[in-house]
C-alpha cells in the first residue's frame, strides 16, 4: 500500500429513494480520516411546521428559520458536505434562483455534485427483482 499524498482524497455520495417516495442521503469524504454526513427525509411532510431537510416537525425551541422556511438545529447544514450552518454563515443558490431552496457552505454554493470534486464515475443500481415492482432507485457517485 502506498502513502497517500495530498490530493488523494475519496468523495463518495449516495441517494436513494423508496417506493413510499422516502429519500436517504450519505456523503462520505475520506482523506486521512473518515467523515460522513447522512440524512433522510420521511415521504409525506408533517401537518405542521415541517422541517424542510427531513420533513418532521420543528418545534418552536429547535427551529432555525429562514425566508418561508423550518429546520431543525442539527438539520440546518450544508445539502452537499453536511457543515452546521448559522444565520449567519449559510448561502442560498443564486444559480438555480428560487427554484432551490437548499442551504449550501460557502464552498459548496452554486456548485453541482459533479463540479465538486473533477472526473466523476456515475454508478446507478436499479433494484429490478420481481418482488419490489421496480420501487426503488440507488444512484451512487463516486470521485476518484
Amino acid at each position: 500500500m502506498t502513502d497517500a499524498s495530498p490530493d488523494d482524497s475519496k468523495i463518495q455520495i449516495v441517494e436513494s429513494e423508496g417506493e413510499n417516495k422516502s429519500y436517504k442521503y450519505q456523503f462520505t469524504y475520506e482523506r486521512a480520516t473518515l467523515y460522513e454526513y447522512k440524512f433522510e427525509r420521511q415521504a409525506v411532510p408533517d401537518a405542521k411546521d415541517p422541517c424542510f431537510r427531513c420533513n418532521k416537525r420543528v418545534h418552536r425551541k429547535e427551529q432555525v428559520g429562514i425566508e418561508e422556511l423550518l429546520f431543525h438545529k442539527q438539520c440546518f447544514r450544508c445539502r452537499i458536505c453536511g457543515l452546521p450552518l448559522s444565520l449567519q454563515t449559510y448561502h442560498r443558490n443564486p444559480v438555480n434562483g428560487s427554484s432551490d431552496n437548499e442551504v449550501y457552505c460557502k464552498t459548496h454554493v452554486g456548485k453541482t455534485i459533479g463540479e465538486i470534486k473533477g472526473q466523476q464515475q456515475l454508478h446507478i443500481t436499479h433494484n429490478d427483482s420481481p418482488n419490489n415492482n421496480n420501487d426503488k432507485y440507488e444512484i451512487q457517485v463516486s470521485y476518484l
